[in-house]
């Protein structure tokens, strides 16, 4: 078992988490504007 790959899964999940928290209604704005850009 990689310890560093594993902790850097868990910075990133923590980051993720911690945005969803602070700006929800900007994360899934920022989100589904990337999707109909890729999309279109």
């Amino acid at each position: 078992m990689n310890l560093q790959f594993s902790r850097q899964l868990y910075k990133e999940a923590n980051h993720l988490i911690n945005i969803e928290k602070n700006k929800p209604s900007d994360v899934i704005s920022l989100g589904l504007s990337k999707n109909s850009k890729h999309f279109r």
